[in-house]
């Protein structure tokens, strides 16, 4: 156990279906904004709220967010979801997290306005308020509506990109060059992903 006091870890969970420049961007504004020490990335196995799309295995999404990172030294990824199989819970993430580093670690959880509705809804979320402190990101076309108490909002310039945009895009046969890095670009094309 990593047992250094005081660390500040910000959590960014999701399908990464692929892993775009939004994404990126809304992580490195976090470090920032958030004098965080570093960015965890954790890829779902299966989202109880969102289902995977696309010709796409749990193996080419790491790889991507593998590509995606490599640049940054203060981004990792965690794969407990990918490893633990079945449906992807957060309470069960941000325990193993607060395991894992400490209880002295304040665990920064990252989401997008267009989650902050459904948030009482997940599972133990409670607990999980208790455990994290979540922090609320804008996204375009999402007013932040916050009847949750205690959680933060932090003021990140929008970008417009999702996944479900650029699967359309590709599947359309339209350029998705300027959405994802460049190495992930490399590996869709590469590997044909999203034809179907």
């Amino acid at each position: 156990m990593d047992k250094s006091a005081n660390k500040r870890i910000g959590i960014l969970g999701g399908t990464f279906n692929p892993v775009h420049n939004a994404h990126l961007h809304i992580a490195k504004q976090a470090l920032k904004k958030l004098h965080l020490d570093k960015i965890i990335f954790i890829p779902a196995y299966i989202p109880p709220h969102k289902k995977i799309y696309g010709n796409i295995t749990a193996t080419d999404r790491i790889h991507m967010l593998r590509l995606a990172i490599k640049s940054e030294k203060r981004f990792a990824i965690s794969l407990y979801e990918i490893r633990k199989k079945g449906k992807s819970y957060s309470i069960k993430t941000i325990r193993f997290l607060k395991k894992k580093y400490g209880k002295r670690t304040g665990l920064f959880f990252l989401i997008g306005a267009d989650s902050l509705k459904g948030l009482p809804g997940w599972k133990d979320a409670g607990g999980l308020l208790k455990l994290a402190q979540f922090v609320v990101v804008p996204r375009p076309g999402f007013a932040v509506k916050n009847r949750v108490p205690g959680i933060l909002k932090i003021d990140i310039p929008k970008k417009d990109i999702s996944s479900t945009k650029i699967r359309r895009l590709l599947r359309e046969k339209e350029p998705i060059k300027r959405f994802v890095p460049k190495r992930v670009y490399r590996y869709i094309k590469e590997h044909k992903l999203y034809t179907t």
